[in-house]
């Protein structure tokens, strides 16, 4: 029998910039044992954050630089928070059996159980008025509207996801060559969950 080293990774990033700071921390371990010749079982877990300012819009959409800064308070525009990106947990656990095993024809069977937490969001509006409230410093053309949050960054979460997935490989071995089928069946139960609110 084998078995698969627990791993740790760590991760911590800053920025100093005005409308940039943040840290990432992470820890992965990661096992597997084989029982005999034919079956091998095995899952890797994440534990991470993702905090920070650095992002200034949904997570579909990514990160942008900040025009204008006198419009563009960092404490109400890019308040702290947990990131689009903080999935806190994610899990992987797997089974593989090689059911059949010839010089000529091999057959195995898979199965996969993953796991991925929500993400958090916030509910804001990108047209505020906020063109009475600013003295123009010189723009030529200054802007109109802006991006204000009416809630913490990550004040709410979207649905943890979770599916089944299975699969069978086909191996046929001819004068030297292997050729490999490998249908896969995803999300056997249908699972779902809200992902982007809008």
């Amino acid at each position: 029998p084998y078995m698969g080293a627990v791993g740790y990774r760590e991760q911590v990033r800053e920025n100093a910039r005005r409308f940039a700071a943040g840290g990432y921390y992470c820890v992965a371990p990661d096992l597997f044992y084989r029982f005999g010749e034919r079956l091998q079982v095995g899952g890797n877990y994440t534990y991470s954050k993702l905090y920070g300012t650095d992002c200034t819009t949904l997570q579909n959409y990514g990160c942008f630089p900040v025009n204008y800064p006198e419009y563009n308070d960092p404490k109400w525009y890019m308040p702290s928070g947990y990131l689009a990106g903080d999935r806190r947990h994610k899990l992987n656990l797997y089974a593989s059996w090689d059911a059949i095993g010839t010089r000529t024809f091999g057959l195995t069977l898979s199965v996969l159980q993953r796991y991925l937490s929500g993400a958090p969001y916030g509910a804001s509006s990108s047209y505020v008025l906020v063109s009475p409230y600013v003295t123009n410093p010189g723009y030529a053309v200054p802007p109109q509207y802006t991006t204000y949050p009416f809630t913490a960054r990550d004040a709410y979460r979207t649905d943890g996801i979770s599916s089944t997935d299975l699969a069978m490989t086909f191996i046929f071995k001819l004068a030297g060559l292997e050729l490999y089928v490998n249908p896969l069946v995803t999300n056997v139960f249908n699972n779902q969950a809200v992902i982007n609110p809008n």
